[in-house]
């Protein structure tokens, strides 16, 4: 089993330093994460192969296993069909008293449900295949039904609950299904980022490629490159990041796998853009969107926009930024995207600041603090109050800077967020310096 873009509805956005002076409060910067989309090598012909297998083969066995496998198949490549074959394994392993492939079609419609929001129809199928488990003694289906219990705890934020539930499916699939070893210690790999364990992910990770290899999932191979090499580039090993990402464009490229060949080039600018080199920076996230552009991606493409914003912000060239962030917005206003909108509002707000439009950049802030209003998302609001105080202490008007300091700290606070507390600090004593109170800027500073 491979995880699917509706296990998670957006990807994860990492944010990158906010300096006062000279660097951008928050730049949106995207990397592959565990839940991103994936494409099979040769998926369509894989979905032929099946059905001419199916039709070809005339043992009751061999039929329902196939057709279980079509169906899975069909879900990995986003074909709307899963539910169908899905449907059509049950019902035909019910007719042929079949209770394992029973029991695999149940869990796979489960899985397919809850990832279409259609959780009260999903556990129910979870409770059936767990009572025939039980009845039939099928333990062989056992490490799936903790698979797909552990995907639900994991959506309803059980994190100890997902954690027991994948780590007793580690250790029963080396014996029952070794195949979804790979699944596990992605899984377990996604829990260690989560509680920022990097070394035991990367283990994790390793292993699940390991297994990737071991059974040609060229999919999964692609997947665990991708999540190796954001792996480190959270702790800044941006060579042996760009190692993986490289090594998953090939592997993309050898499967003609456009999605995968995107997200390379789309992870390799972030990594050029880290290490400053503007020029490859550009030129990976020119080619993501080429590749976005032939998937018809607008979206990624918007956000590709987004960061070579932010690299012709890093060069001082501000009009192109803000192009590139005018294109960005323009989608995400067509597409609705309220939030993403906001976030490039307040990127292109720090580029009117830096290029000298301090009016125009306060303008914009206050639009996307309006908007923040009605949202719950107080993150957001704690970066555009930031950069609002920012942007008035660039003004001279150090008294409307306090204030939204005064905001944003107790944002900060409240979202225990202390890395965004060191600049609120620092621009509160800026601030003061300014005000030639010099004892309190001198407190702030130390």
């Amino acid at each position: 089993m491979v995880r699917r873009s509706s296990d998670l509805k957006k990807q994860l956005i990492y944010s990158v330093g906010f300096l006062v002076n000279n660097r951008v409060f928050r730049i949106a910067l995207v990397f592959s994460v565990v839940f991103l989309p994936v494409t099979i090598c040769g998926q369509s012909n894989q979905l032929v192969k099946l059905k001419h297998a199916f039709f070809s083969e005339e043992s009751p066995l061999a039929r329902a296993t196939l057709l279980n496998q079509l169906s899975w198949a069909c879900y990995v490549s986003g074909n709307d069909s899963c539910t169908f074959y899905g449907n059509k394994a049950l019902s035909y392993a019910l007719r042929k008293k079949l209770p394992e492939q029973r029991i695999i079609a149940q869990l796979q419609l489960a899985e397919y449900q809850r990832c279409n929001n259609r959780f009260s129809e999903a556990l129910k199928m979870v409770v059936k295949a767990e009572n025939d488990l039980q009845i039939n003694r099928e333990f062989t289906c056992l490490p799936l039904l903790l698979l797909v219990k552990g995907n639900f705890a994991y959506e309803q934020e059980s994190l100890r609950k997902a954690r027991a539930y994948y780590t007793k499916g580690y250790r029963l699939a080396n014996r029952f299904r070794q195949n979804l070893q790979i699944d596990f210690c992605f899984k377990l790999a996604q829990l260690e980022a989560k509680r920022g364990d990097f070394s035991t992910e990367r283990r994790y990770l390793k292993e699940g490629y390991a297994h990737a290899v071991k059974f040609h999932q060229f999919d999964q191979q692609i997947l665990g490159l991708n999540n190796l090499g954001t792996s480190c580039a959270m702790i800044q090993q941006f060579d042996q990041a760009n190692a993986f990402f490289s090594k998953s464009l090939q592997l993309s490229k050898q499967c003609n796998d456009l999605k995968g060949q995107s997200r390379a080039f789309l992870n390799s600018g972030n990594i050029a853009y880290y290490k400053g080199d503007w020029v490859t920076a550009v030129r990976c996230y020119t080619q993501s969107a080429r590749i976005k552009e032939k998937l018809n991606d607008v979206e990624g493409i918007a956000l590709i926009h987004n960061s070579i914003g932010a690299v012709y912000k890093e060069q001082k060239r501000y009009s192109k930024s803000r192009e590139y962030y005018q294109k960005a917005s323009t989608y995400y206003q067509q597409a609705g995207d309220s939030m993403a909108l906001i976030e490039t509002w307040i990127n292109t707000a720090i580029v009117d600041v830096q290029a000298g439009k301090k009016e125009q950049a306060v303008s914009l802030l206050k639009k996307a603090i309006r908007f923040l209003e009605t949202n719950k998302a107080l993150d957001v609001m704690l970066v555009a109050q930031t950069n609002l105080a920012y942007a008035y202490t660039e003004m001279g008007r150090h008294q409307n800077a306090i204030h939204y300091l005064q905001i944003a700290e107790k944002a900060a606070q409240k979202l225990h967020d202390q890395h965004s507390r060191v600049f609120i600090t620092n621009l509160y004593g800026a601030n003061y310096f300014f005000l030639k109170d010099y004892p309190k800027a001198i407190g702030y500073y130390k």
